[in-house]
């Protein structure tokens, strides 16, 4: 789903004050789904653990897939090194290299699976929306879920310190900033921008 340039500038701002959520999905919407797709959220360096915000992404991928055996699983590499051991049907990005962004994962799976359309997403809730919008542009028709709002931040997180609080702001460095100002004042812009949302 394409954006005119024109609007871009009004989108950018409105994503820049917009607090709300996606509404989960009915039970039919993650039944018809052909793939579970889970978005990785405070990545830890190598020798670490994924952290308990990927391990309860996991958890909940496994819980659905226990009731819809047939979707494929589609993580990106963090996610094989859960605490909960699933057989991932698709793993995006090399082991321990750079976490990936959101419009490359996205790319990744379009590239690998050209026709899959219906998918069932989970992410962090706060990280949700830009997760939505981005799947959308590449043709994804996306399914949320319940119980994703008890996702946590993970004050554990070492790669990506904006991954540990929501509001928190530590010095004039927005990496080191909590993840709502991150995402409000920078990466949906951003997106928005460049036409990935």
């Amino acid at each position: 789903m394409k954006h005119s340039v024109i609007f871009r500038p009004f989108r950018a701002v409105y994503f820049s004050f917009c607090f709300r959520r996606p509404k989960a999905s009915s039970y039919d919407s993650l039944k018809e789904s052909d793939a579970i797709v889970a978005v990785p959220f405070g990545t830890h360096k190598k020798g670490e653990t994924i952290g308990k915000s990927n391990n309860m992404m996991v958890n909940i991928m496994g819980n659905l897939h226990d009731s819809f055996p047939k979707q494929k699983l589609i993580v990106e590499w963090e996610m094989e090194y859960a605490k909960r051991k699933l057989d991932f049907d698709c793993i995006i990005g090399e082991k321990w290299s750079n976490h990936i962004n959101t419009r490359v994962f996205f790319e990744c799976i379009r590239k690998k699976y050209p026709i899959l359309k219906n998918i069932t997403v989970i992410a962090h809730p706060d990280h949700l929306l830009r997760v939505v919008k981005t799947a959308r542009t590449l043709d994804f028709e996306p399914a949320i879920p319940h119980g994703l709002s008890l996702i946590p931040y993970d004050k554990t997180s070492t790669a990506h310190p904006w991954t540990q609080y929501r509001w928190k702001i530590r010095g004039l460095n927005p990496k080191k900033w909590g993840l709502m100002w991150w995402e409000l004042l920078i990466a949906r812009p951003f997106f928005v921008f460049k036409g990935w949302m």
